[in-house]
């Protein structure tokens, strides 16, 4: 993962399920693109990165969060355009 394209939120000692070491990974922000019902929508996630790697992981609570928010926006974008 390109790390000019994300904004580091905090830095925290946890458990990296990556690579199943306790140390600092990095909670990131960044903009995704998904695909809902063929509409293409762009959204921020959340997740966590680990450095040793160079890869994101994410909490359940994490996947179900970033999961709400994009489809909070697909539901204003349909409803944006049935107006």
């Amino acid at each position: 993962m390109n790390k000019n394209k994300f904004i580091i939120l905090d830095k925290i000692k946890r458990y990296c399920p990556i690579c199943e070491k306790f140390h600092v990974v990095e909670l990131v922000e960044f903009e995704t693109l998904s695909l809902i019902k063929g509409q293409k929508i762009m959204h921020k996630d959340i997740m966590y990165f680990c450095n040793n790697q160079n890869e994101v992981f994410e909490t359940v609570n994490m996947c179900d969060r970033n999961l709400v928010n994009v489809t909070e926006i697909y539901i204003k974008y349909k409803n944006k355009g049935t107006r």
